[in-house]
């Protein structure tokens, strides 16, 4: 008798969680999924490019997860970028979820690369403008499918052709936006517009592929 009522009280439970939403102030269920953003060098977490793609991994039920740098060499060397996102990424227990995916910017495609690559980690990586140096950091058994990259043609901190041979070797899916540069613009605001909209379609389309 003593069993039936504690069933009893268990199913009642389970039914008061699923058929009444959440309150402002509740603590949430865990995700057991997560994205990890990489800014640029000055490309900040707010700036179109991580922002828009960091909504869109909201929308589709992912844990955030920022990464942040502190004073940042200008002399172009990544080691710093690699060290200090090791160190937080060290901290975030990344095992935990059943998908992870890291999405990066400029010098933060290296230090996304590098991680991976020195953990042997099995995660989906998202490129934006990536430097040479993250191709070079990558293991040479890449997963066909597990990265993908967006350069524009006048970036000027990127030898297009070099990038483009790269991806092609590592077997990485690689967009590239005619006259954009570093920051995948063009100056022209109209233009800018719908190269972002492209890229965000492209990044929304690969995240669902995934799930």
């Amino acid at each position: 008798m003593k069993s039936l009522k504690v069933c009893a009280v268990i199913l009642a439970s389970l039914f008061l969680l699923t058929a009444c939403p959440l309150k402002e102030g509740d603590v949430p269920l865990p995700r057991n999924k997560v994205a990890v953003f990489f800014p640029g060098m000055g490309y900040t977490h707010e700036r179109p490019l991580l922002s828009d793609s960091r909504k869109i991994f909201e929308d589709n039920g992912y844990e955030i997860k920022l990464i942040e740098w502190t004073d940042l060499p200008r002399n172009r060397s990544v080691e710093p970028a690699c060290d200090q996102a090791a160190e937080q990424l060290d901290t975030m227990n990344l095992d935990r979820y059943e998908e992870v995916v890291f999405v990066s910017k400029s010098i933060g495609t290296v230090a996304s690369s590098t991680y991976v690559a020195n953990h042997d980690l099995e995660v989906k990586q998202i490129w934006y403008t990536p430097l040479i140096k993250s191709f070079e950091a990558c293991n040479d058994n890449v997963e066909e499918g597990s990265i993908i990259a967006f350069i524009g043609t006048d970036d000027e901190n990127a030898n297009i052709a070099e990038v483009k041979s790269k991806a092609e070797i590592l077997n990485i899916e690689l967009h590239v936006y005619d006259d954009c540069d570093h920051s995948l613009e063009t100056g022209d605001v109209s233009k800018d517009k719908e190269v972002l909209d492209d890229v965000m379609a492209v990044t929304s389309d690969y995240i669902k592929k995934k799930e």
